[in-house]
């Protein structure tokens, strides 16, 4: 089997495990491990979605998403404004994301306002993204948080959340610059990578996180 077809393979076995239908309008092409996603899918989260499940899969170096958002029904920004407000703050985590609102012209939401950690502007983002009709969603929540914390105090706070959820094995590297924090090294699991990217999120003062963790072989 090429690598190409390998690709093609995996990254449908991967999506078929995690979106069911609605992945059957998603289709792949993969040359030289540059692939090209195309398709329609329900909302932005799928779309988004998709392409990380084609980055997580082996031996791609590129994606190129041309998926399109599905356009069935005809609403007004004011109407995707209240739908996107409304997801945000029915949330469970709903106490962390109080002060955070939207904007929404021409299909594009703005969110706005301020949360405590960089996990709770991602929780929003995520909810946004799950609005119908949405085209696309921009970030611009401010983080209370940031530039109040020592860069050798958020390290250390990675530190103690990544082993009090045991994920810290040796020869994982962090290096925080500027409230952005660098991960390096191997973990067990694709889980891992995922969860020790989240809880670093979680962490105040943390802007950014630039995950280079990769499964152990």
């Amino acid at each position: 089997m090429s690598i190409d077809l390998k690709i093609v393979t995996d990254f449908r076995d991967a999506l078929s495990q995690t979106m069911e239908v609605s992945s059957q309008d998603i289709n792949i092409q993969s040359q030289g491990g540059k692939v090209l996603l195309y398709g329609v899918v329900d909302v932005l989260s799928e779309k988004l979605f998709a392409e990380k499940i084609a980055r997580g899969v082996e031996g791609v170096r590129i994606v190129e998403n041309r998926l399109t958002i599905s356009m069935n029904i005809n609403v007004s920004d004011a109407y995707l404004k209240s739908g996107v407000e409304q997801k945000i703050h029915d949330a469970d985590y709903t106490e962390n994301l109080l002060h955070v609102g939207a904007d929404v012209k021409g299909g594009t939401a703005i969110l706005v306002g301020h949360v405590d950690t960089l996990l709770d502007a991602k929780n929003a983002y995520r909810l946004a993204c799950t609005e119908r009709g949405l085209k696309n969603v921009v970030n611009n929540i401010c983080i209370d948080s940031a530039g109040k914390v020592a860069d050798v105090n958020i390290t250390s706070q990675v530190v103690n959340v990544l082993q009090s959820n045991n994920i810290y094995p040796p020869g994982i590297a962090i290096n925080t610059h500027g409230g952005k924090v660098h991960l390096q090294g191997a973990v067990n699991s694709c889980y891992d990578v995922e969860t020790a990217e989240e809880l670093t999120m979680s962490v105040k003062g943390v802007i950014d996180v630039i995950n280079k963790l990769s499964k152990r072989e």
